[in-house]
């Protein structure tokens, strides 16, 4: 039949053992002998074989709904897959993205299709539709970002001098100008200095 026990288990059982029924409201009323136990049980086999093929019928329908899900044109009932970035990341609406190959170009997610976005192009000065491959996720740079970009800069003008027999006076205007550039990242607003 089904995974799931026969829904008049507890009909049968109570056929067997308990004689009296109650009605509505309660009371207890004598069993109606005019059924026999035969009528009864080719009943509650009728009961069980609807509901043996409501449930098999409900299983069909969640490996259809699987299949479905994991399907390329991945929509039905209405319902699309959302697109992901270069990065798998999903695009949702209000999303903003930035452009792989030039990262200050960044798009407000306005709509999304399954294997684009949509947003304003200030480019062209209209609402434009853009490859999502050629998108990732822009995140607001932090303070660490900046000192780990500061670090690295430093450790290139660091391994650029070893060994070399340069006046010092250049390492240190390298290293004043990387100092200056990332100090301006750093600023707090309103900080005159």
């Amino acid at each position: 039949m089904s995974e799931h026990t026969p829904i008049t288990g507890e009909l049968r059982e109570a056929m067997v053992t308990d004689r009296t029924f109650c009605d509505m409201g309660g009371h207890a009323i004598a069993r109606d002998l005019t059924i026999t136990q035969a009528e009864f049980d080719r009943i509650c086999d009728a009961i069980d074989a609807v509901h043996a093929g409501l449930e098999r019928e409900n299983a069909e329908l969640r490996e259809r709904l699987a299949v479905l899900d994991n399907a390329d044109e991945n929509m039905h009932d209405g319902w699309v897959r959302l697109p992901v970035d270069a990065d798998g990341e999903t695009i949702h609406v209000g999303d903003v993205m930035e452009n792989i190959i030039c990262p200050s170009v960044h798009r407000e997610v306005t709509g999304v299709g399954v294997e684009c976005f949509y947003g304003w192009d200030d480019g062209n000065g209209r609402y434009s539709q853009f490859d999502v491959n050629c998108y990732r996720h822009h995140h607001a740079t932090t303070v660490e970002d900046v000192l780990r970009e500061m670090h690295a800069e430093l450790d290139e003008v660091t391994a650029l001098y070893v060994g070399e027999a340069i006046d010092s006076d250049e390492r240190d205007r390298d290293e004043a100008r990387i100092f200056a550039e990332y100090a301006a990242k750093l600023r707090l607003a309103g900080d005159a200095s």
